[in-house]
């Protein structure tokens, strides 16, 4: 059975969206497509069924994840669903780990920030380079940056999935 990952951030128009193009686009890369699926959503509602922004549209280019991306909201069924639970930073971490607190009976999912899996940062909370910059308000290179970001901090978390073959 594949392992599912979802990949969190505030609105999901921009990093979980370049988060999941770059897992799956990896995962065929690396032919190990048929070990895990992914997908992706926001923490908020405020950009729900809106595709992704026109910035990722442009670094992403013919990407048809991204051209076909519609933004969802997570659902707490999500923790029973999902294998793992990435959020992009630790505020998006911190408002899972809340919504995992309403709930009655243990989860499948394991939640982490997507950068804890890089073994050159700490894992401790209070450390800011666990976050992912959220590029919304920035210009392109925002987006660039933050694509560098996820790209570099999903070959950790699929290093990781593949030494743990969990």
């Amino acid at each position: 059975m594949k392992k599912k990952i979802l990949f969190v951030c505030l609105g999901n128009i921009f990093r979980s969206p370049i988060a999941h193009s770059i897992f799956e686009d990896l995962l065929i890369q690396k032919n190990i497509s048929h070990k895990y699926t992914s997908d992706c959503v926001a923490i908020s509602d405020y950009h729900i069924n809106a595709g992704a922004d026109y910035r990722v549209i442009s670094i992403l280019g013919e990407n048809r994840r991204i051209q076909k991306h519609r933004s969802k909201q997570f659902k707490t069924s999500y923790f029973y669903e999902f294998d793992y639970i990435l959020a992009m930073d630790r505020i998006n971490f911190v408002d899972i780990e809340l919504l995992k607190t309403q709930l009655e009976k243990e989860t499948r999912a394991s939640i982490r920030p997507l950068k804890y899996f890089n073994p050159s940062i700490s894992n401790d909370l209070v450390n800011s380079e666990l976050d992912i910059i959220d590029p919304y308000y920035s210009p392109k290179i925002g987006v660039e940056k933050a694509r560098q970001d996820l790209y570099k901090s999903i070959h950790f978390f699929i290093e990781y999935l593949e030494k743990t073959n969990d």
